[in-house]
């Protein structure tokens, strides 16, 4: 968790051909997906266009990350 005015959780994921960035803030609960490789100034929001399941995954490891 970070200490912004918004409070968020951040995952770093790598995969063979990207590393993916998840946030999630508390606040409307909302979520925000970056390809770090493509994108390194996290401008396109990737949540609608990538694959459901990776993001899935990363939604639920997010969560298990903050039920520890």
């Amino acid at each position: 968790q970070t200490a912004l005015k918004t409070p968020r959780y951040a995952l770093l994921h790598w995969t063979p051909d990207a590393i993916w960035k998840y946030h999630y803030m508390f606040l409307g609960r909302r979520e925000e997906v970056y390809e770090l490789h493509s994108d390194p100034g996290e401008r396109r929001d990737r949540q609608f266009t990538m694959d459901p399941a990776l993001l899935q995954f990363l939604r639920e490891e997010t969560a298990a990350r903050r039920a520890r």
